[in-house]
């Protein structure tokens, strides 16, 4: 198998960026109250305080998501010419949602809905792979 480096290059660099914007709106957007440390348990504080406890989440947050998402890009990079644009698009989308199961499964509703809707627009920054220089 043939990895296109510059189609995961591009695509980490994308996915990378999305992730952050989609944490900071996580972080404005998630309840203040809400320790993303500990989903499901209410600690009384203000919203500034609450983007700051989100925020210094995120880190945690990228390793349980981020890394595996990046993983999941590695393998599809090695099918990114091998496979119709449409078809790439769809599995890289449904293969990313699996890493968020784990943040569902430990309560975190408001990330996984914030989360989904990033990784939408990611799906949608797909770069196209360039053609083999075979063919």
């Amino acid at each position: 198998m043939v990895m296109d480096e510059g189609w995961l290059r591009t695509c980490a660099v994308r996915y990378c960026a999305v992730f952050g914007i989609g944490w900071i709106v996580t972080a404005v957007c998630g309840p203040p109250g809400d320790d993303p440390h500990q989903p499901g348990r209410f600690v009384e504080m203000s919203r500034f305080d609450s983007f700051k406890d989100y925020m210094s989440a995120a880190p945690g947050f990228f390793l349980w998501i981020g890394v595996p998402s990046l993983l999941i890009l590695m393998v599809m990079a090695c099918r990114a010419r091998k496979v119709p644009m449409e078809q790439l698009r769809v599995q890289t989308g449904l293969f990313l949602l699996l890493p968020l199961c784990f943040v569902l499964v430990a309560g975190g509703a408001v990330i996984v809905l914030v989360h989904v809707v990033a990784l939408a627009g990611f799906v949608a920054l797909i770069p196209v792979p360039e053609a083999e220089e075979g063919s």
